[in-house]
């Protein structure tokens, strides 16, 4: 049979990369060959004979894959051979192939009590104030350290997504006090003020904040009070990861009901305010700057068999029109599965810091809420359903 069905779809191309479901495979270091250039050779004694050997030699420079989380190291090591030669690129991950991404720090805190450039206590409200000379006897000592001095072993904060876990550590039972402040609009105040504390004495404690902005810088300060009433004090900071890429995993739809007659299904996604775009399921699409919450919509037409000599029009995905129905001019039928409000800045359960994270959703058809679901008796209505993946990644 011949059709003629002419699908119309327009898609945004700014932002969108598709991916097929295949991982690449990974390339190979490569070499690059020697360079044929006739030097003079140098005479050299090995220490380890007493025969003298003439060796020339011109080390290959090293590519590494490429990576966007590698840096370059310009000085290299000392190199045997032709000091004319090519100097040797080093390329040295970021984070070691063996260390979760999740465990570097964003930030940390100074334990000798430096306050950090930017940082203003007077202007944050709540904030304990340090110990000075009041004219009494001085501090209780007892053995052992206590928090007179410095009793506050470390703070570091770990990425959650946007959001900072913040992990303080004391050498002795302290009641601590944490407060994170920021100018988040940049008009000099801070209008970011958030305040916690353990629960009785403590030697550890950590404080998950979520939903931050990207890429702002956040002052953490931490007060520690020990048995005898001294308190410590420490003050550092931490910036936010500033980068959110998401991946779309949309899987091949399941049908029910509906014609039995058809030969063609066309599948088109749209994601928060950018234009329907035609998919083949499964099927991978990456995009970034998206916001926070997004709406996702999957319209699905199904194309019903007909005679060669059937003119069909072309269908358009929209949501200006019904979400389902039916059209002998199209020669088909569609219906519409939509998630709202789909939060991209997900927070797992089991996982206390991250960089990267994943949601399993379903975009399922309306099945009538109580109600009879729509088209029903409607031997043309159809209802589907497809799960979509969703992978953040944190940079």
């Amino acid at each position: 049979m011949i059709r003629r069905l002419v699908i119309a779809a327009f898609a945004a191309t700014v932002g969108v990369i598709t991916v097929q479901f295949p991982s690449a495979a990974r390339t190979a270091p490569a070499l690059v060959s020697p360079t044929t250039t006739t030097t003079t050779p140098r005479l050299a004694t090995p220490t380890t004979s007493t025969t003298t050997t003439t060796t020339t030699t011109t080390l290959p420079t090293m590519i590494a894959n490429p990576s966007t989380t590698t840096t370059t190291t310009t000085s290299a090591p000392s190199v045997l051979g032709d000091p004319a030669g090519p100097t040797p690129v080093i390329v040295t991950p970021t984070v070691p192939p063996d260390e979760d991404p999740a465990d570097m720090p964003i930030g940390v805190v100074d334990t000798s009590g430096v306050i950090p450039d930017g940082l203003d206590l007077s202007a944050i409200p709540g904030v304990p104030a340090a110990p000075t000379a009041d004219g009494s006897d001085g501090p209780t000592f007892s053995a052992g350290q206590t928090c007179f001095n410095q009793c506050i072993k470390s703070g570091i904060a770990y990425p959650r997504g946007f959001g900072a876990l913040l992990v303080v550590e004391t050498y002795v039972p302290a009641q601590l006090w944490l407060g994170v402040s920021a100018d988040t609009d940049g008009d000099g105040d801070y209008d970011f003020n958030e305040f916690a504390s353990s629960d009785g004495m403590v030697s550890e404690f950590s404080w998950a904040l979520d939903h931050l902005d990207p890429g702002q810088t956040y002052y953490v300060i931490v007060a520690a009070t020990d048995e005898n009433d001294d308190t410590a004090h420490a003050y550092g900071s931490f910036t936010t990861l500033s980068q959110r890429t998401i991946t779309l995993s949309i899987g091949l739809p399941t049908f029910s009901g509906g014609p039995s007659n058809i030969v063609d299904n066309y599948v088109f996604l749209k994601v928060a305010d950018l234009d329907f775009r035609w998919l083949t399921p499964p099927e991978n699409l990456v995009y970034y700057s998206l916001p926070r919450h997004l709406d996702l919509a999957l319209q699905v037409f199904r194309g019903w068999e007909t005679s060669q000599y059937t003119i069909c029009e072309g269908f358009f995905a929209s949501l200006d029109h019904a979400p389902n129905g039916d059209s002998d001019s199209l020669c088909g039928t569609w219906n519409t599965a939509m998630i709202d409000d789909l939060d991209t800045d997900a927070v797992p359960a089991d996982r206390s810091s991250w960089t990267e994270v994943s949601v399993m959703r379903t975009l399922q058809t309306a099945t009538g809420g109580g109600a009879l679901p729509p088209g029903q008796g409607d031997p043309r209505y159809f209802d589907f359903d497809a799960t979509v993946t969703m992978t953040v990644e944190y940079r």
